[in-house]
């Protein structure tokens, strides 16, 4: 609750730390975005959506909008889904106060934050202007974030990266990993655990995954317990699914389980496509999984993140056409991938452990959408079963 009255801020005018929004913004509410990290990147400040402006940036009329509470939540995922790294609640609050939408932002912890709107877009706020963080910005915003997250953060990332260069890469494959900063504990020696996780590997839904989808998933092999981690597959199968002790997922999928299958001469003849449900779904259910160990493995998930890393290695001239494989009237041709290998940094794959706790999907959303940028789409591209509003995969 906020003891702010909206009817207070006529007459006041824009400034370092306070903008305002008219209800329209709502139709493209990147622009929220965009002032949120303006605030992030800078001091903090407080956006009010609902809130017309005159001259001079002075607030002139109250717009209440009809539907609030609908309003409130629809902005929070939008942000969540378009701003990097992951934000906290502490950072960016959003609320409802009088029919009017206030999203109050702090100091952001881990700088330097930026929104993706047709590329990422570095930005801070100075005065009342939304301005662009020039290079030297950038770099010294990325120096000090590394500085203020720590050696286990830093040492976290750099290991990923290492293993994003080496391993990621051996063959034509998938590769992500993910890994808790809060060291989970999981007893691989323990009966029980043994029994759990024999049937998350093998029983879909157990991970929220659904049977016959594109996952971990598969009861052909049982998992094999060695000491410190937990192996699924072999390294001759096309999916193998490793955990630790301490939480970190690793998972590999073969690059022709990505693949359309062909049965027309004229399919075998034309190149690999991606089958863009096997896009979404690989790593939505790792996602889940993660949630799942974080749920019943960690303890202190208030200050905790998950660091992942994403590559895809052998991908040049395949294609992927835009939208759901159940609409496939309306789009345009596919596009060709023109580089071989596509990787994703972990700096730009870092949640809150909270978030991929309770929200994994909508955490699966965000790599997703980068995969999306990566291969030459817009957002919209992405299939309709992932609901981008609500940030909850469902393909039926």
């Amino acid at each position: 609750m906020s003891d702010v009255d909206p009817r207070d801020l006529l007459g006041k005018r824009e400034d370092g730390h306070l903008e305002f929004k008219d209800a329209e913004v709502l139709r493209r509410p990147v622009k929220v975005a965009r002032e949120v990290v303006g605030f992030l990147n800078a001091d903090g400040g407080v956006v009010w959506i609902g809130v017309k402006e005159g001259e001079q940036g002075r607030a002139v009329e109250l717009q209440p909008l009809p539907r609030p509470d609908v309003a409130k939540r629809s902005v929070l995922d939008h942000l969540v889904g378009v701003i990097e790294p992951s934000f906290n609640q502490d950072e960016v609050a959003v609320t409802s106060v009088g029919g009017l939408i206030r999203v109050a932002v702090s100091k952001g912890a881990h700088p330097p934050y930026a929104v993706r709107d047709g590329g990422r877009h570095f930005l801070t706020r100075v005065d009342d202007r939304l301005n662009e963080m020039t290079r030297e910005q950038i770099r010294e915003a990325f120096a000090k974030g590394g500085e203020d997250a720590g050696p286990d953060l830093s040492a976290l990332k750099a290991k990923l990266r290492e293993r994003l260069k080496g391993e990621a890469l051996k063959s034509d494959q998938l590769w992500l990993g993910l890994v808790p900063t809060e060291k989970l504990t999981i007893d691989f020696a323990d009966e029980s655990t043994k029994q759990l996780f024999r049937t998350r590997f093998a029983v879909p839904n157990a991970t929220g995954n659904r049977r016959g989808g594109w996952n971990f998933v598969s009861d052909i092999r049982s998992p094999r317990f060695n000491g410190d981690r937990v192996q699924h597959g072999e390294d001759t199968d096309l999916i193998k699914t490793t955990i630790s002790e301490r939480g970190e997922v690793t998972f590999i999928v073969e690059l022709s389980a990505l693949a359309n299958l062909k049965y027309t001469p004229e399919q075998l003849l034309s190149p690999q496509s991606f089958a863009p449900y096997a896009l979404l779904e690989y790593p939505a259910s790792v996602f889940r999984l993660m949630s799942k160990l974080l749920i019943q493995f960690g303890k202190n998930l208030a200050d905790a993140k998950v660091l992942a890393a994403f590559s895809m290695k052998g991908i040049r001239g395949w294609t992927l056409a835009p939208g759901s494989p159940r609409e496939p009237i309306r789009w345009p041709a596919p596009k060709t991938v023109k580089e071989d290998v596509l990787a994703l940094d972990p700096e730009r794959l870092e949640f809150h452990a909270q978030m991929v706790a309770k929200h994994p999907d909508r955490c699966t959303l965000r790599l997703i959408r980068l995969i999306y940028g990566e291969l030459g789409f817009e957002d919209d591209a992405i299939p309709s079963d992932f609901d981008q509003q609500q940030g909850v995969l469902s393909i039926r």
